[in-house]
């Protein structure tokens, strides 16, 4: 899912917790990420720009 700010991405993170919680599920703590997704356009130094999805990494 796409964000706008960091603060967007943290809420939406939170949401789908609270949403999974209901139904007796939970995210896995470290596999759960927000990612800075990097391009000629954002240049900003964040811990994660790159992630796996399927065994792709992108």
């Amino acid at each position: 899912m796409h964000c706008r700010t960091g603060q967007e991405a943290e809420a939406i993170k939170a949401a789908l917790q609270a949403r999974l919680a209901g139904c007796q599920l939970e995210m896995h703590p470290t596999k759960t990420t927000i990612v800075y997704c990097k391009d000629g356009k954002r240049r900003g130094l964040y811990p994660y720009v790159t992630f796996d999805f399927l065994g792709c990494e992108s």
